[in-house]
């Protein structure tokens, strides 16, 4: 399995890639997962064998076979048209890609492939030995594309999200102060483009835009905020403690800061990698049984509305609009948080365990029992064994696909509750600088190339994985090689039902994510130690769901037949290749466009790695399927920020985010009440466009 040992000076991480296994052909069902169990090295074998397989062909390719032409040429036997070279975007004979310098975050240009408009980091294990080598063309644009670079605003390239299920051609701007903000938003307005904050990108759908023209993405990555809105914490009696913090801060940052002290956000969720401003203005909450979504904790914001001027939202009237509102009332600039003291602090996982009978009593039994929740005794329904209710959060895991149905569940305890032997239950000695390291910690930006993990997770989010070699083994983590797992799994792809069947590959990933969970809590916990246990993912898709919790059981049962019929369904096919997921949190009442009312919910995702899913149109049906079931039978609501609203179109090919969809989350009062506030905020639109207008539509 794959280790971390923090070697002299720098700290290494284990990364939430899911290792793959090897097998004998002869072991089938229960044995064959028993074997796997036992040797878990296995599991890592195929991934490095896989890895293998990519860089050598990587290397043929690119030391065999003839490179593109940089320069455009003509199509060969059609001389009306003409291929564009990789760095001659505009076909002028003057390469505008190839240019890189090194990532300096202080720099005016931060770094990474210049004229990032036109140019993107594409990475190639060999090429990029010259980085300047992997900056080549984008795509072409169409002719009403906004463009900012008459405001001088540092601009990071064209806005797409952390999957790439979104691609556009708007300008990723990234202001440093107030000034030039409000001056970006003074150049839209006359330009008539509309503005849209963006977090760290990872919202499955168009929260921030869709593909399109006329639109200007504003990040707060580089943005520092004057004075205390920076950062500072003020404690009062009783351990209660506020802070203020510049809302482009990850919760990295934060943690960083306030960990050492012993205080926390009343929740938190799985991985550092979202812009703070990003969790308040969509409906992001963790695991933790008593409390709800990360915005019902903001007692004030500071925010810059659609003219350029700065306003403190300081009562609960307004603070009730701004908390979940989708970026269409303002930029919301600096934030101040509700803290907790958690002087003791445990994390670990629960063993993975077969349960004796798939049934709504032994499903209960490895929450309450095994994983200590929390929860109100009547939360099942039905009368279902109890546990010691000392857990803080829990995050489970369920895979269907082993011939028996396994659960393992990430827990925390704190405080008098963290009692579990032989685990830390307080911050390490060198937590401060470990924290350091991590935020320093080279990695490969999705858009930019090479940078710190700080800078890059502040910007896109979590950043592909990386390997390397340290005492003797193999780790995954910030600071080694890029190691191309999404491309590794596309390949696998390529050759499932053929050497692999593709139903046994499905078993292998969906198992492994989950052998995977204890190392990666272990690699944080003995770092940190701060409730955090994710630090960079692959790709993959995602829906989530609010469902009462007396109808979790069922949920699971419709998910279970969905993924064990699609492994029966030959060699074609979708195949489901992740495990359930699922946490519970408790909902208050604190905002206007909260996606459900207050109360405590089950919250399951469906997930898939899409690179050996087979064709978009599979998954997408496979996804439609158990949210309808869900939605329909069930009542769930879907997370805003997740994949949801599947509907099949006129064409008969089934699409995420239908308007048709959409209109139905929030009721008319509802709408017309956000919307009278949002034309008070924004009279003139400025921020009015993307799929939060769609959420307020009415339904045709």
């Amino acid at each position: 399995q794959a280790r971390t040992r923090p070697g002299p000076g720098r700290t290494r991480l284990r990364q939430p890639v899911p290792a793959m296994g090897v097998c004998s052909w002869q072991r089938t069902g229960a044995s064959w997962w028993a074997w796997l169990l036992k040797h878990r090295i296995a599991a890592f074998i195929l991934l490095a064998f896989a890895a293998a397989i990519v860089v050598g062909v990587s290397a043929l390719v690119y030391f065999l076979v003839p490179q593109d032409d940089l320069y455009c040429s003509p199509v060969e036997g059609d001389g009306n048209r003409t291929r564009i070279g990789t760095q001659d975007c505009d076909c002028d004979g003057q390469r505008e890609c190839g240019d890189y310098q090194p990532w300096n975050n202080s720099a005016s240009t931060g770094g990474g492939c210049a004229n990032p408009s036109s140019c993107q980091f594409t990475r190639n294990v060999f090429k990029c030995l010259i980085p300047g080598q992997c900056c080549v063309c984008r795509p072409p644009c169409p002719a009403d594309v906004a463009s900012t670079q008459a405001t001088g605003v540092y601009n990071y390239g064209r806005w797409t999200n952390w999957a790439a299920h979104i691609e556009t051609c708007a300008p990723w701007t990234m202001p440093t102060n107030d000034r030039e903000l409000a001056d970006l938003l003074q150049y839209a307005k006359a330009k008539s483009y509309k503005v849209r904050p963006s977090g760290a990108s990872h919202s499955a759908g168009g929260l921030v835009t869709s593909p399109g023209g006329g639109v200007v993405v504003v990040s707060l990555a580089r943005y520092t905020a004057p004075g205390t809105w920076e950062y500072d914490l003020k404690t009062g009696p009783g351990g209660n403690a506020t802070v203020t913090v510049n809302a482009g801060w990850t919760q990295l940052q934060l943690m960083a800061r306030i960990r050492p002290l012993n205080y926390f956000l009343p929740s938190f969720t799985a991985g550092y990698f979202f812009q703070l401003a990003g969790i308040v203005a969509n409906s992001v909450h963790g695991g933790v049984y008593g409390a709800g979504f990360m915005y019902e904790y903001v007692t004030r914001m500071r925010v810059m509305l659609h003219d350029g001027t700065i306003s403190i939202i300081d009562q609960e009237s307004d603070l009730r609009f701004w908390r979940n509102s989708y970026g269409l009332l303002g930029i919301i600039l600096g934030l101040e948080f509700k803290l907790v003291p958690r002087p003791q602090l445990q994390m670990f996982t629960t063993p993975i365990k077969g349960l004796p009978a798939w049934d709504e009593s032994n499903f209960w039994e490895y929450i309450n029992v095994q994983g200590s929740a929390d929860l109100p005794r009547s939360a099942a329904g039905i009368p279902v064994p109890a546990g010691m209710q000392q857990a803080l959060s829990g995050e489970f895991f369920i895979n269907f696909e082993a011939g028996e149905v396994q659960m393992t569940g990430v827990v925390t305890r704190a405080n008098e509750n963290a009692t579990v032997p032989n685990y830390a239950n307080t911050a390490p000695e060198n937590v401060e600088q470990n924290y350091e390291a991590l935020l320093k910690a080279w990695v490969v930006d999705e858009n930019m190339g090479w940078m710190p993990y700080g800078d890059s997770s502040r910007r896109s989010g979590a950043p592909p994985m990386q390997i390397y070699i340290e005492g003797g083994m193999i780790h995954l983590g910030p600071g080694g090689v890029f190691l191309p797992v999404n491309a590794i799994l596309e390949a696998i792809g390529e050759v499932a039902d053929g050497p692999i069947s593709s139903a046994l590959m499905a078993k292998i990933l969906s198992y492994t994510t989950l052998a995977q969970a204890s190392m990666l809590v272990e690699t944080l916990r003995d770092l940190v130690n701060d409730g955090f246990w994710l630090t960079q993912s692959p790709v993959a898709l995602i829906s989530a769901w609010f469902v009462s919790t007396d109808k979790a059981f069922e949920a699971m049962d419709f998910l279970r037949k969905e993924q064990l019929d699609s492994l029966k369904s030959g060699e074609d096919g979708f195949k489901w290749n992740q495990p359930g997921e699922f946490r519970f949190l408790t909902v208050g009442d604190t905002a206007e466009l909260q996606p459900v009312p207050p109360g405590t919910y089950f919250n399951s995702e469906f997930l898939s790695f899409p690179d050996v899913s087979g064709d978009d149109q599979g998954w997408k049906t496979a996804f439609k399927r158990v949210q309808d079931h869900w939605f329909q039978t069930l009542g769930a609501r879907p997370h805003i920020g997740k994949l949801w609203g599947f509907e099949e179109g006129p064409d008969g090919k089934v699409e995420p985010f239908a308007d048709s969809f959409a209109c139905k989350i929030y009721s008319n009062n509802t709408k017309a009440k956000f919307e009278a506030y949002r034309s008070e905020m924004d009279p003139d639109g400025l921020f009015a466009t993307g799929l939060g207008m769609s959420l307020l539509a009415p339904c045709k």
